[in-house]
């Protein structure tokens, strides 16, 4: 998925568990949660392999560290993480979750021809959603 899709899905996360939670929306939450949303493709591409380090469980560390510091900021990570994850999980190339320990990509649906290829209409068409 491109950085247009992976943004407003995080902020609609965010939003909803900021919501659930009863806690204030603030702008720096907003913009963490934006920016953060794209810090995978960013690793990896730092990193050299596409959908690795950065599409790992790993990176959640961070963010059981930021719930430590605060809530609405712990929130914002994992809701852009987890957004980020879940829609490259439903492209073609999946998600190799437990990268570097497993190279196995999460994929769904189990059907290749529902799967979403990058930058294709059906994406524009969930961006827009």
């Amino acid at each position: 998925m491109r950085f247009w899709t992976h943004i407003p899905a995080s902020l609609l996360l965010y939003l909803l568990l900021i919501w659930l939670f009863n806690l204030p929306v603030t702008i720096p939450g907003i913009v963490i949660t934006g920016l953060i949303s794209v810090v995978p493709d960013i690793i990896d591409k730092v990193t050299g392999k596409h959908r690795g380090f950065g599409h790992s469980f790993i990176f959640l560390a961070p963010a059981i560290l930021a719930f430590m510091i605060n809530i609405s900021l712990g929130l914002s990570i994992v809701s852009a993480f987890i957004t980020h994850v879940a829609l490259d999980c439903v492209t073609k190339k999946g998600v190799p979750l437990f990268y570097p320990f497993s190279e196995t990509r999460l994929l769904y649906p189990k059907k290749e021809k529902s799967r979403i290829t990058t930058g294709s209409s059906r994406e524009v068409a969930l961006a827009m959603l």
